[in-house]
């Protein structure tokens, strides 16, 4: 360990005195999130203050069932991290100074926010008490605003079984969107640009912390575009589930690794309704169901049922998840990170790295301009410039 680098926390001490914590106090936090805007993302990573890209649900009709996935092509460079740090959100600021950018005496022009980050980012907190896998967070402080955002992951420690079925289910969830998702609300279009997002702008108050973050969405359910920035329920997720064996061929529910990643993707968006596909080994879909994310949590959440005779690797038993413990380790790891970064500048970043054995959070600060600086220079002339 590099002598700059300070350490966080344990992840088991934490655990540990949360259930003592819980046992007291049995309060919870929620989340509600809130829309305040939206942006499109083109198939070449161009982001553009608009709805563009914005697509609509529409279910096929009993006679084209069964749905062939295998027939739709996708992209081989379609689900590549893309090293956008937090550009767009950036965009989104600029473009949106009503919402976003106050006057304060002495800074001059800052962001109503005191984090502003993505989705992914915060999704992995919720998943880290039950998830061994490492990650690393840069951040960087400028004029009281945190920004954060996770760096590219390096997939240490994921076996090669794990990256396959991984990507496996991200083509195939691609391949049902092609079915599902239409450009226009009221019938399938011919033509669908590949790769292409519709973003959504969230904001919502984490125990206390104004956190303002963007996530792309599915597919629109209602068909007045009216409707779009009122209620983000009005969107729909659709998910696959594929056959671990010959004998959970069958099986109509997500297992629990899946319930919990589906449950705190749609948390965050404010989604309630999740279609699902189960492909058969020759990519046919013979029908789709829908669950809620009251039906995620109903059939796997353990509510609090802490045995730490299941902790493995650090991290409480995936079959036991609890949402309250997604969301309370979420912002204590928030507080944490707003704590340790007392250096105020635009050009230094700090690097929070999770090591997943032994479930430890730590950090070090570089200095001054460089290789992971993500806070552009227009965007600070924007700000002394409004």
């Amino acid at each position: 360990m590099d002598s700059r680098t300070k350490v966080i926390f344990k992840i088991d001490e934490y655990i540990q005195k949360y259930k003592k914590q819980y046992k007291k106090n049995c309060k919870v936090l929620t989340l509600e999130p809130k829309v305040i805007g939206c942006f499109s993302v083109s198939s070449e990573r161009f982001y553009s203050s608009d709805t563009n890209e914005l697509k609509f649900l529409v279910i096929p009709g009993p006679g084209l069932f069964p749905l062939n996935l295998n027939r739709q092509l996708v992209s081989p460079d379609e689900h590549q991290h893309h090293a956008e740090y937090l550009d767009n959100m950036l965009y989104f600021i600029r473009d949106h100074p009503d919402k976003m950018v106050k006057m304060s005496s002495g800074l001059g022009s800052v962001v109503q926010a005191d984090i502003v980050t993505q989705h992914e980012l915060l999704q992995t907190l919720m998943r880290t008490p039950y998830k061994s896998r490492d990650w690393r967070i840069l951040g960087t402080k400028y004029r009281n605003t945190i920004y954060l955002c996770l760096a590219k992951p390096n997939n240490s420690g994921r076996t090669p079984a794990d990256l396959q079925r991984e990507r496996a289910c991200q083509v195939m969830e691609t391949r049902l969107k092609r079915f599902l998702y239409s450009d226009t609300p009221d019938s399938l279009s011919s033509l669908r640009s590949n790769g292409g997002e519709f973003h959504g702008v969230f904001r919502c108050s984490i125990g206390g912390l104004s956190v303002v973050y963007g996530s792309a969405m599915g597919a629109h359910c209602n068909k007045r575009i009216q409707a779009l920035n009122k209620n983000s329920s009005r969107f729909a997720e659709c998910k696959v589930i594929l056959p671990h064996s010959d004998i959970q061929s069958s099986s109509s529910k997500p297992d629990p690794e899946e319930a919990l990643m589906w449950w705190s993707d749609c948390y965050l968006k404010g989604v309630k309704e999740i279609y699902v596909a189960r492909p058969q080994p020759s990519g046919h879909v013979q029908n789709l169901t829908t669950c809620s994310l009251t039906s995620l949590i109903s059939d796997n959440v353990s509510k609090y049922n802490f045995n730490f005779r299941c902790l493995c690797s650090f991290h409480l038993q995936i079959n036991n998840w609890s949402c309250d413990m997604c969301i309370e380790f979420m912002h204590y790891t928030l507080q944490q990170i707003c704590t340790a970064m007392q250096l105020e500048d635009p050009n230094s970043v700090y690097h929070f790295d999770y090591v997943s054995s032994p479930g430890v959070l730590m950090f070090d600060v570089s200095e001054n301009r460089n290789a992971n600086t993500f806070i552009s220079d227009w965007f600070r002339f924007t700000l002394d410039n409004p």
